[in-house]
């Protein structure tokens, strides 16, 4: 965020526009502004000084998903990780991602092993799946994992999930439009990621992590990738990943997003619970009856 600012200000943006003075509590997704801001937020949230991932799986080592990666790697972390992606780093992920180097786009190499190699000597294990979801659903299923990161919507991914796997989904995305945000879906008791998604029956590919960012006195409008919003993104759903299993997850919110394009005028946190009439939603909940029944 302080990114983001420093950007508003170098291209123009009027002083209305740039961050605010501000207190962002990302537990329980208070926001305050001024220079009081701090003060007024309540009292510090449980934050676990290691996470435990336990067994996640990061479905999309793109620009969030990487970003993640990094974020991971600044504080003690144990589990498992699983890493989900069919693309090789290209010259085009360089702008967007903290993870990859000008190097790694020359060797062309698998995002999967360059998030693998940089996982490397952590107290994690790590493990690579080469394919789309589609192509590794199997494996995937097989590995029993508890969390599923999804950053993907390959083969219309997000309309399939609730049928596919049991468990626990957090999301992070951006927008075309200075956005980003985050969800968490646990069955049974939150929506899925079937009725949560804008056109989740189709694969879409859109502008993301994007944003015009001419003033209002230039001649044209001009786009440019916004790479902060990526990794603002990734700081909610490592938010969302330390709440996991805490006894204050069920009444924190689920649903969170931003928008930077005017600062950061609020912070919109709301919970979401199952869809009436939602196929998704049923079928994730009837997952984890089955999942129970048998110990899992």
């Amino acid at each position: 965020l302080g990114a983001a600012d420093l950007f508003k200000r170098a291209v123009g943006h009027p002083v209305e526009a740039w961050m605010p003075t501000f207190a962002w509590c990302t537990w329980r997704h208070q926001l305050r502004t001024g220079t009081a801001a701090r003060d007024a937020l309540a009292p510090a949230a449980p934050v676990p000084e290691t996470l435990d991932l336990g067994r996640t799986l990061v479905a999309g080592v793109g620009a969030i998903g990487s970003a993640l990666l990094y974020l991971v790697d600044l504080a003690p972390t144990r589990g498992t990780v699983g890493l989900l992606d069919r693309d090789r780093v290209e010259t085009s992920n360089l702008n967007r991602s903290p993870l990859f180097t000008a190097g790694d786009a020359l060797a062309k190499a698998e995002k999967v092993s360059v998030g693998r190699e940089y996982l490397g000597g952590r107290d994690l294990v790590v493990e690579a799946y080469r394919g789309t979801w589609r192509e590794c659903v199997d494996q995937v299923r097989a590995a029993r994992f508890d969390t599923w990161v999804s950053f993907t919507n390959e083969d219309a991914a997000w309309a399939e999930i609730p049928f596919q796997l049991p468990p626990v989904v957090v999301h992070g995305t951006t927008t075309s439009g200075w956005g980003f945000g985050a969800g968490r879906h646990v069955p049974g008791r939150d929506d899925c990621t079937l009725c949560r998604m804008p056109r989740p029956a189709a694969e879409f590919r859109g502008p993301c992590a994007e944003g015009d960012v001419a003033p209002p006195t230039a001649p044209a409008p001009v786009r440019t990738s916004l790479p902060f919003l990526s990794t603002a993104a990734a700081a909610l759903v490592y938010a969302e990943l330390a709440k996991r299993g805490h006894r204050d997850e069920a009444e924190l919110p689920n649903d969170v997003a931003a928008d930077l394009r005017e600062g950061l005028p609020a912070v919109l946190a709301v919970t979401r619970r199952g869809t009436p009439g939602c196929r998704g939603c049923r079928a994730a909940a009837l997952s984890k009856a089955a999942s129970g029944a048998d110990g899992r």
